[in-house]
């Protein structure tokens, strides 16, 4: 029996298709015409295995309204567990090594990313897109890394900063902790032909000590 799957996406756009169950994968691998080509049916085996597979990936519960929170991206188990049991098995049977947990996080959830680019926001991808950013400010580094599938793209980058800094404000509360305001001028064209184009900007940001791991989830806002 085929089921509707109903997926509403971004600006309610409401996209219907057909899920098929394992059964129905499992029955249309038995009912695939026999042979003795050993290729042949090793190519049905894998066939098979990757709707299965495809499948698990469809029936992940997706929210594209927040962003992964942080305890997603730095609980290991938590990246692991992601993954759908029957990807993660194949990974874990492929790779070599004692512990190659993380390999098959990152691995897993780049397929995931991959096969449902519009609906899911994989917390690895997302969390290495941004931390890239942060450490080498690099669009060229982090859509590079989106083309080999390993990251989100560098606008997605730029859309969570824009949420992140409508989110927090500038409400930070230092109670029980020292704080201290940096600020530093920046100049543009300086010197112009027309005396027009110039810029002069101050920036000021907050340094708490100790520092506190936040966990809440940046909600995803349209732009």
């Amino acid at each position: 029996m085929n089921w509707l799957l109903i997926t509403c996406m971004d600006a309610a756009i409401y996209v219907v298709t057909v899920k098929e169950t394992a059964a129905n994968i499992l029955q249309q691998f038995k009912d695939s015409p026999q042979t003795d080509d050993e290729e042949t049916e090793k190519r049905n085996i894998v066939r098979a295995a990757a709707r299965l597979m495809k499948a698990d990936i469809k029936n992940i519960d997706t929210c594209r309204d927040f962003y992964p929170d942080p305890s997603e991206v730095r609980s290991l188990e938590k990246t692991v567990t992601y993954v759908p049991q029957s990807l993660r098995i194949l990974l874990q049977e492929t790779f070599s090594g004692k512990s190659c947990d993380l390999k098959v996080a990152s691995i897993g959830q780049s397929i995931v990313q991959l096969t449902r680019p519009r609906a899911i926001v994989a917390p690895i991808q997302y969390g290495l897109a941004v931390q890239m950013h942060q450490h080498f400010g690099s669009r060229f580094l982090v859509d590079s890394l989106h083309s080999h599938g390993f990251c989100l793209p560098y606008s997605e980058v730029l859309r969570f900063l824009k949420c992140a800094a409508n989110f927090r404000g500038t409400n930070i509360s230092t109670q029980g902790r020292f704080g201290q305001f940096v600020a530093d001028n920046v100049d543009h064209n300086l010197r112009t032909l027309d005396g027009r184009g110039t810029h002069r900007g101050m920036g000021i940001i907050l340094a708490v000590t100790p520092g506190v791991r936040d966990t809440t989830s940046i909600p995803r806002c349209a732009l």
